[in-house]
């Protein structure tokens, strides 16, 4: 196949990169080695982690909570009836 590909003779265009294979030594999945200790502590863990969440979760319920009031007040315009019932709970549980 001759192309042309914006100006690129296709024979020496190439949309991977050559190969280049990698040893894959055996590991222990029960013992870990002394050459791959890292820190004592998980990075997933560092201070203040509690507040964090505290701040993303409660965020999040205060935005779900004033979405749901107003959304109430636009479906009991009238008065509340099953299904605008039904579609505050949807609303609530898919914003949230």
């Amino acid at each position: 196949m001759d192309a042309v590909v914006a100006g690129v003779n296709s024979e020496h265009w190439s949309a991977l990169p050559p190969e280049a294979p990698l040893d894959m030594p055996v590991q222990s999945l029960r013992h870990r080695s002394e050459l791959g200790r890292g820190p004592t502590q998980r990075p997933s863990t560092p201070r203040g982690m509690a507040l964090r969440r505290l701040l993303v979760i409660g965020g999040a319920v205060v935005m779900t909570a004033a979405a749901a009031n107003e959304i109430y007040k636009v479906l009991t315009a009238g008065a509340l009836t099953a299904l605008s019932m039904v579609v505050l709970l949807l609303f609530v549980a898919f914003f949230a």
